[in-house]
């Protein structure tokens, strides 16, 4: 059971993202169980899980963000950056890098389409209302 979820998403020229999950040795994310039926996963396939160990808490961290093909060698390093999810969206395509973009809000969970939505008005929510 994944217990902590931190995602951080810019908007600016580039889009960046992390997603940090707890995870174990060997484990592959590919089709969480929270996904649905025909959900979309990206060229860059499973995200294979090496640990990394918080020395103070004990707790084991991936060491890449989903989607990733490695770890990052520095911040400007694409191949780290991962796929780029929508909170509270389906896996549905948008989450992929080479996915189109669109400033059309949704106004349900499942937008129809897998364009990533951008909003660059406050809250900048792909979700209307």
């Amino acid at each position: 059971m994944i217990k902590y979820l931190i995602f951080l998403l810019s908007i600016s020229t580039t889009l960046s993202a992390q997603i940090m999950l707890p995870a174990y040795q060997g484990i592959q994310y590919t089709s969480p169980s929270s996904y649905a039926a025909g959900s979309v996963f990206c060229a860059s396939g499973a995200t294979t899980v090496v640990s990394v160990i918080n020395s103070i808490t004990g707790k084991v961290w991936m060491d890449r963000n989903l989607g990733a093909s490695q770890v990052a060698t520095s911040s400007t390093d694409a191949n780290s950056y991962g796929d780029l999810y929508q909170w509270g969206r389906g896996s549905d395509g948008h989450q992929c890098r080479t996915s189109l973009t669109t400033a059309g809000l949704s106004s349900a969970d499942v937008p129809g389409n897998a364009n990533f939505i951008l909003n660059t008005s406050s809250p900048y929510d792909w979700r209307s209302p």
